[in-house]
């Protein structure tokens, strides 16, 4: 993913995301907490784009990959190019062999090569800053 990428791949994880999730508090603490969770795990994440050969700005696709773990975070996949393949196409480039781990909720037709825990993607959204503080602690303790 190149950096001009990120806020495409933001909006797009959040507002789909958005589509299947309903937290309490309504609308607005749903989208708040969903963009501070993606922004998290793409922080901790490589993204995978899928782009046209002669249009490098245009993402059809990208994968969200934990970089610490065999983990999906998140795909998506501009509505005219589904069931094309290239969700397949970034998995396989991502090194993903077998079942699919993925931290996010099953898209509405799940697919049963995929084991989906969405809880996951909560947990290492909200450890992540504690996790890193434990780190960098132990790491001045050397």
């Amino acid at each position: 993913m190149r950096e001009s990428d990120r806020a495409y791949v933001l909006s797009t994880w959040v507002e789909s995301e958005e589509e299947h999730t309903a937290l309490p508090g309504g609308r607005d603490r749903t989208f708040d907490a969903l963009r501070a969770k993606a922004g998290r795990l793409l922080a901790r994440s490589r993204v995978l784009v899928a782009a046209p050969v002669d249009d490098a700005i245009t993402v059809l696709a990208w994968l969200c990959i934990d970089a610490h773990e065999p983990v999906v975070h998140y795909a998506y996949t501009r509505r005219a190019v589904r069931r094309s393949g290239l969700q397949r196409d970034l998995v396989r480039a991502a090194g993903i062999e077998g079942k699919i781990r993925a931290s996010c909720r099953a898209p509405k037709r799940p697919d049963q090569r995929v084991h989906h825990d969405p809880v996951l993607g909560w947990m290492l959204a909200v450890m992540e800053p504690h996790v890193r503080e434990d780190r960098e602690a132990a790491a001045h303790d050397r």
